[in-house]
């Protein structure tokens, strides 16, 4: 009667040894995007990247229910591509800034607004 038993374990223990035995094959690696935070004082400004479509930054503040004026407490990061970029920001019509940067995988830079 043991050797049953024990034939029985032994079979359970061996089914769950390979179950549980393998290996995932290849490398995951994540997408390649960097990020632009934009900082300081970003009311009507308008953002250009490389020529493309511009779009206005939204203000560093919020209005509360009681119609006051709140400061964000965390930033708003803008996803782009990594490599060379020309930023430009326009404040009612006038370039405010205009910079170059090399932007690496994964990296976040700060664009301080004059």
């Amino acid at each position: 009667m043991k050797k049953p038993i024990s034939l029985v374990v032994a079979l359970l223990a061996l089914a769950f040894c390979i179950s549980a035995c393998g290996f995932k094959e290849g490398v995951v690696m994540p997408d390649n995007k960097s990020y632009l935070w934009f900082s300081g004082k970003s009311d009507d400004v308008t953002v250009t990247i490389d020529d493309q479509p511009s779009f206005d930054l939204s203000p560093s503040y919020y209005v509360d229910s009681q119609g006051n004026k709140k400061s964000k407490t965390t930033p708003v990061h803008y996803e782009v591509d990594p490599g060379k970029h020309t930023i430009k920001l326009m404040r009612n019509g006038q370039v405010i800034l205009e910079r170059t940067l090399l932007l690496g995988n994964h990296m976040t830079t700060e664009i301080q607004i004059p």
